[in-house]
C-alpha cells in the first residue's frame, strides 16, 4: 500500500513520505509548500490546501473529514455497480427457467488453439493401438512437425501404430524428411495422394478430430461411434487410392511428374490458380510454373497447417457487428434488453438458435453476451443461458467492487491513525458558540485581542442597562489603546436613553456612533474574527476566522455604515414645514407597503406599540415623539 518513493505512489492509499508529513502538518498546522514535492499526492488528494495568508505555507484538513471526502467516489462507484449488478438481475432472471436444448455429448466443441492442442496431446497420450491421420498441404512448419513428432512418440511409447495421408508435394519437403527419420517404418506408415481432404485424426477408431469450420480457431471431437466408422471407413478408402511414401510417383511417357500432370489436367478441367493450389495443396506460384516444367523440389511450398488442427486459412471475425443492419434500435440502459430482444433471447432459447440477421436487429443480445457465433454455420447465433451470461456480467463488477473496498481499506488505514491529531473535523475557519454567555465571553475576549478596529452592528432599540453596562466595560480599554471603534443601531435608538448614558460615560477616543432605518442581525468584526448571530433568540452564535470572510463582512459593514446618519445629526423628515421624524415617516412608508404592525416593528427594531402610536400619518402631530438632539460635542459622534 506504501511505498518508499515520491514518484510510486499507490492509487489506493499514501506513501510513507507524505504520511510522515500529513501527521506533521496537522500536528505543527501547516506545512511548506516546498516540502510538498516529495509528496504530491497530499496536495492530488486534497489532504492540504493553500493558506489564505501566505503563499509559502499549504494548510492540512482534518483527517476524519479528508477520509470522509476520498470514500465518497468509492461509496458512490460501489454503489453505481451494485445498482448494475441489480439491473443485469432483474433482466436476465426471468429467463433462468429457460434453457437452450442439451447438446449431443457424443459431439463436442473446442475453441481456441491452445485447448485444441492441449486435447490432441492428451488423446495421443491415451492411444493404444493405431492412430490414423489426414493432413492436407505439402509443407509444414517446424512448430508443426514438433508437436507431431511429441504426439506421435507418445502413441508409439504406448504400443500403438500411426498411419499418415499427406498430399504429393509433402514429398520434396526435407522437414517432413527429418520428421519420418525420428520414427521408424515399424511403427508409422504414410502415404500421399493428388487432392486431400480436410484435416482429420482418428485415435483408435473411437475418437475423431476434424475443423469445426473452415477460417476458425475451433474443433469437433466426435465420439458417436457410427460417425466414426464412417470417417474411418472414408479414410480407408482414400488410402488405398494413395501412393506408398515409399514408391515413386506415376508419370506419363513425358518426363512430367505426377504432380505437374494433375495441375495440367485440372487447368484443362478449367479450374482457376487458386482452386488448383487449394487442391494440390501447393502454393499458387507453384500452380503456375509447374506445368511448365521448373523443378517442384524448389518451387513448390504449400499452405501452413495451424497446430490447432484447424485448416491454414486465417481466423475471421464471428459476424457481423452491432447494428450491422442499420434497423433503428430502441433505446434503453446497457444492463437492460428491449422488448424485441427479450422476444428473440426467449425464441433462441426454445429454438436452440436464430439467424445472424435476426440477432443483428437487437444487437443488446451480443452485447450482453447473451448470443455467440454458431462454431458450424456462420449465419446462426446461438442462445448463452442466462445463468452463464449472469455469472461472466457479474464477474467484472464483483471485482471492481472488491478493488474498490480494498481501496477504501487502505485509506482507512492510512488515515484513522491521524485522527487524534486532528480534534474536531468541523472547518476551524467557522465555529458554532451556543449560549448567551458563551457568546457574550468570546465576544469579550476578541474584543482584549483587538488592535485595529471594532466594528458592531446592533438591531433594535432596547437596550438593557446590565449589556450597556457590559459593552461599555469592554469598550474602555480598547479606546484607550487607540482602537478604532464604530456602532450601528437603528433609527429607534436614538430615543433610548440608557444608550445616551453608555455614549456619555466612554472615554475619549476613536469611537463613532451612526444609525440607519434598517439592519440586518447582530454583529461583531474585529481585527481577524467576526462574530454572527444566528438564532431568533441570539442565544447562537458563529464565529467566523476565515481571511476572506472576514474581509468581506468588513466590507458589507463599510457599506451600511456609509447609508447610515451620525448620531449627532438630525435624522432628514419628509417636508421641513411638517414635524414628522425619519422614524415615523419610515413607519408610514411601510404601512403604505402593506406591512403588517408586527413586521414593522421587526424591520423597525421598535415594540408594537410603539408601532401603533407612530404608524398613522393622521396622528403623526400627536405622536409626542421627543425631537432628535443637535447637540454634538467635538467628536461630532457623541451627544452630551
Amino acid at each position: 500500500m506504501t511505498s518508499n518513493t515520491a514518484g510510486a505512489h499507490a492509487v489506493d492509499g499514501l506513501c510513507e513520505s507524505a504520511t510522515a508529513l500529513y501527521a506533521t502538518a496537522l500536528r505543527e498546522g501547516r506545512v511548506a509548500r516546498s516540502d510538498l514535492v516529495a509528496a504530491p499526492c497530499l496536495v492530488r488528494r486534497a489532504l492540504v490546501h493553500p493558506d489564505p495568508n501566505d503563499d509559502r505555507w499549504m494548510l492540512p484538513l482534518p483527517a476524519p473529514a479528508a477520509l470522509t471526502r476520498l470514500l465518497i467516489p468509492f461509496a458512490r462507484e460501489v454503489s453505481d455497480h451494485l445498482s448494475d449488478a441489480a439491473a443485469l438481475l432483474d433482466t436476465l432472471l426471468p429467463f433462468a427457467s429457460l434453457a437452450p436444448p442439451p447438446s449431443d455429448p457424443t459431439i463436442t466443441v473446442i475453441h481456441g488453439n491452445d485447448r485444441i492442442m492441449d486435447s490432441l496431446r492428451e488423446a495421443s497420450r491415451a492411444a493404444r493401438s493405431e492412430v490414423l491421420t489426414a493432413q492436407p498441404g505439402g509443407n509444414r512448419m517446424v512448430t508443426n512437425l514438433r508437436a507431431g513428432l511429441e504426439n506421435a512418440q507418445a502413441v508409439i511409447e504406448a504400443g500403438g501404430r500411426l498411419r499418415h495421408l499427406y498430399q504429393h508435394p509433402v514429398r520434396y519437403s526435407r522437414r517432413f524428411a527429418a520428421y519420418l527419420d525420428h520414427l521408424g517404418p515399424e511403427h508409422l506408415e504414410v502415404r500421399t495422394m493428388e487432392q486431400a481432404i480436410d484435416r482429420l485424426i482418428v485415435f483408435d477408431r473411437e475418437t475423431a478430430y476434424l475443423p469445426a469450420a473452415p477460417g476458425t480457431e475451433s474443433a469437433l471431437v466426435i465420439r458417436h461411434p457410427a460417425l466414426v466408422r464412417y470417417l474411418v471407413h472414408t479414410y480407408e478408402v482414400l488410402w488405398a487410392r494413395a501412393t506408398p511414401y515409399d514408391d515413386p510417383l506415376p508419370t506419363t511417357d513425358a518426363p512430367v511428374t505426377a504432380v505437374q500432370h494433375s495441375i495440367a489436367r485440372l487447368l484443362a478441367a478449367g479450374h482457376v490458380d487458386d482452386d488448383i493450389a487449394r487442391r494440390m495443396g501447393i502454393s499458387v506460384p507453384s500452380s503456375r510454373t509447374s506445368p511448365a516444367g521448373s523443378d517442384p523440389m524448389t518451387a513448390m511450398s504449400g499452405p501452413t497447417v495451424p497446430e490447432d488442427g484447424t485448416s491454414g486459412t486465417p481466423p475471421t471475425g464471428h459476424g457481423p457487428e452491432d447494428g450491422a443492419s442499420g434497423t433503428p434500435h430502441p433505446h434503453h440502459g446497457p444492463e437492460e434488453l428491449c422488448a424485441p430482444a427479450r422476444l428473440l433471447y426467449t425464441d433462441a432459447l426454445q429454438r436452440g438458435g436464430v439467424t445472424a440477421a435476426e440477432a443483428d436487429r437487437v444487437p443488446c443480445l451480443a452485447r450482453l453476451g447473451l448470443l455467440r457465433p454458431d462454431p458450424h454455420d456462420p449465419g446462426r447465433r446461438l442462445p448463452v443461458p442466462a445463468a452463464a451470461a449472469l455469472t461472466e456480467l457479474l464477474a467484472p463488477l464483483t471485482r471492481d467492487i472488491h478493488a474498490r473496498v480494498a481501496a477504501s481499506a487502505a485509506l482507512v488505514e492510512a488515515l484513522a491513525p491521524l485522527a487524534p491529531l486532528t480534534g474536531s473535523s468541523d472547518d476551524p475557519a467557522m465555529t458554532v458558540i451556543q449560549g448567551k454567555p458563551a457568546i457574550q465571553a468570546a465576544v469579550a475576549e476578541a474584543g482584549k485581542a483587538a488592535r485595529k478596529r471594532i466594528l458592531t452592528l446592533h438591531p433594535g432599540s432596547k437596550r438593557p442597562d446590565v449589556m450597556l453596562e457590559q459593552a461599555r466595560q469592554s469598550a474602555i480599554e480598547p479606546l484607550r489603546r487607540g482602537v478604532s471603534m464604530r456602532h450601528l443601531y437603528q433609527h429607534s435608538a436614538r430615543y433610548n436613553m440608557n444608550l445616551k448614558q453608555y455614549v456619555d460615560r466612554l472615554p475619549q477616543g476613536d469611537l463613532q456612533i451612526r444609525t440607519m432605518e434598517q439592519t440586518a442581525e447582530r454583529m461583531f468584526v474585529f481585527d481577524r474574527s467576526a462574530y454572527i448571530s444566528i438564532s431568533p433568540e441570539r442565544d447562537v452564535a458563529l464565529c467566523v476566522t476565515h481571511p476572506a470572510l472576514v474581509r468581506y463582512l468588513a466590507h458589507v459593514y463599510d457599506v451600511l455604515w456609509a447609508g447610515a446618519t451620525p448620531f449627532g445629526e438630525p435624522l432628514r423628515t419628509s417636508s421641513p414645514d411638517a414635524p414628522v421624524t425619519a422614524v415615523q415617516h419610515s413607519i408610514a412608508r411601510l404601512l403604505a407597503a402593506g406591512h403588517v404592525d408586527d413586521d414593522i416593528a421587526r424591520r423597525m427594531g421598535i415594540s408594537v406599540r410603539l408601532g401603533h402610536r407612530r404608524g398613522a400619518p393622521a396622528r403623526l402631530s400627536r405622536c409626542g415623539a421627543p425631537p432628535a438632539p443637535t447637540r454634538t460635542d467635538p467628536r461630532t459622534t457623541k451627544p452630551r
